[in-house]
């Protein structure tokens, strides 16, 4: 949108951008079970929302948290990759948001050493 007034001395101007975005719901992560050192697939659906970004975020059972790089989504469902370097069993918490809303979602993974 653009605005542009004028008087008999002057001009002035202002350009404003409007970015629609649909509120985020019920966010689903499926694992694959896995063993160490190997990329550990997590297919991620997010049943409603627009242009988002989304992180996962693993907390091994030594307490330590490991967040991965923040993606932008192109398709739904998508993948999101993460190596863990330890067996046993952990917590992964995958996040989405936009400028709208939040939400996440939180599975237990089993990782095994081969």
């Amino acid at each position: 949108m653009s605005v542009i007034v004028t008087n008999g001395v002057d001009t002035k101007g202002n350009i404003s951008v409007v970015s629609v975005q649909d509120k985020l719901t019920t966010l689903n992560v499926q694992p694959t079970p896995t063993e160490v050192g190997l990329a550990t697939p997590f297919e991620v659906t997010v049943a409603q929302g627009s242009d988002y970004s989304c992180t996962l975020e693993a907390t091994l059972e030594t307490g330590a948290v490991q967040t991965s790089e923040v993606i932008l989504p192109q398709t739904n469902p998508f993948t999101m990759n993460y190596v863990f370097n330890a067996a046993g069993s952990h917590v992964v918490n995958v996040s989405c948001w936009n400028h709208v809303s939040i939400t996440s979602a939180v599975v237990a993974v089993e990782v095994c050493f081969l």
